[in-house]
């Protein structure tokens, strides 16, 4: 062996882990917080999977009469210039 080289035989190797991602992200930012968010992401991803089955209007049948109006009971997010309902669009897109 050279002079500078030293000899190092397996056994004197420790093999060092990170932790996994999520238990960094719970480390960091708390349980709560991190089950939480998997809830929101989770109940949004179901909503887009039920659309379909949900009584909303139709995301792409204009109502002329019914232009730009805002927030209300039969339209919640209001409509847009063509009168689609905005609320059934955006759950709609969620598919996408």
């Amino acid at each position: 062996m050279d002079a500078g080289m030293v000899a190092v035989s397996s056994s004197d190797v420790a093999i060092v882990r990170r932790p996994s991602l999520l238990r960094r992200l719970v480390a960091q930012n708390g349980a709560w917080r991190v089950g939480t968010t998997f809830a929101l992401l989770g109940g949004i991803i179901l909503l887009g999977l039920v659309a379909p089955l949900l009584p909303l209007a139709s995301p792409i049948a204009p109502d002329p009469l019914a232009t730009l109006q805002p927030p209300s009971w039969a339209h919640w997010f209001g409509t847009d210039r063509d009168g689609m309902d905005v609320f059934s669009r955006t759950i709609f897109a969620i598919r996408i």
